[in-house]
């Protein structure tokens, strides 16, 4: 199955969608085909449904009633996130060095 998403080449989606980009997050149950603007280009499209997960401004929302808002968005800039969470206090130094543990189901 392929499914289209929308983003901006803006940092905080970058980092958000990186795994999927780049193949390190593959899923044998879709292809990604990544669509690459601005937040404006992006809002219109989703108000004529183009495309099937996209980003989207706050205010464009009240006039997209064909989609789902997601749990699972974020964002990120100057004085908030990216959030890291951890069982104990790590400093910035260790987080630097610190990888993430990954399974394969």
């Amino acid at each position: 199955m392929k499914i289209s998403v929308g983003h901006t080449p803006d940092s905080d989606d970058a980092f958000m969608f990186y795994g999927m980009f780049t193949g390190k997050v593959p899923s044998p149950d879709f292809q990604v085909n990544h669509v690459i603007e601005d937040i404006e280009k992006l809002n219109r499209k989703a108000t004529d449904p183009e495309l099937d997960v996209t980003a989207v401004s706050v205010h464009a929302c009240a006039y997209i009633p064909g989609y789902t808002i997601l749990r699972s968005g974020g964002s990120f800039g100057i004085g908030y996130g990216p959030i890291v969470t951890a069982r104990e206090q790590k400093s910035i130094d260790e987080l630097k060095k610190a990888k993430l543990p990954f399974q394969e189901k």
